[in-house]
């Protein structure tokens, strides 16, 4: 004996499919998603290449030789900003260890000298040309960061994020001992 469908049956039962199909390419898009939005980080060992930066004021001698302490930052982060005490006294005490202090913004011109103005940056300030290129090709791909440059261009230590003070000592403790 066979047994029919009724139309409302079949109609579960495409819908059912349909469903499982939805829900199929739902999940594939959600996995492409992610992968595409993975981030990048530096890591210790890379190189970081400082290619495609301009100084903030035209008068900045910038060598790219030489171990750094690189403070990377936008204008609009919270963090960033939190962390401008902890960047300056690192830049003080580099320079009196011999490492030259950067910050590198990954903003526009204006919006980077307004904000130099307004902190009263010290230390000197180079712009990313091409923020997403930069942060691509060097594997920084959030802000705040900190970062111990060695004279080779290599990624000596990288902190991500704001800095605590067992942060700042471990830093700290890295420039005077190199």
């Amino acid at each position: 004996m066979t047994k029919c469908l009724s139309g409302y049956q079949v109609f579960i039962h495409v819908a059912m499919v349909a469903l499982a199909v939805e829900v199929f390419l739902l999940v594939r898009e959600n996995s492409d998603l992610k992968s595409a939005q993975s981030i990048t980080q530096v890591g210790i060992g890379d190189i970081l290449n400082l290619q495609g930066l301009e100084p903030l004021t035209p008068n900045l001698k910038f060598e790219q030789s030489g171990e750094m302490l690189l403070f990377v930052f936008t204008t609009s982060c919270g963090y960033c900003k939190d962390n401008l005490p902890q960047w300056e006294l690192l830049s003080s005490l580099a320079k009196d260890s011999g490492v030259e202090s950067i910050a590198i913004s990954l903003d526009t011109q204006v919006a980077t000298a307004d904000y130099a103005v307004e902190h009263g940056l010290t230390y000197p300030v180079l712009i990313a040309t091409d923020p997403n290129e930069f942060g691509k090709s060097n594997g920084i791909g959030r802000v705040p960061q900190t970062i111990i440059r060695t004279q080779s261009g290599a990624v000596q230590a990288v902190w991500i994020g704001k800095l605590e003070d067992e942060r700042v000592a471990e830093i700290l403790s890295l420039l005077t001992t190199n």
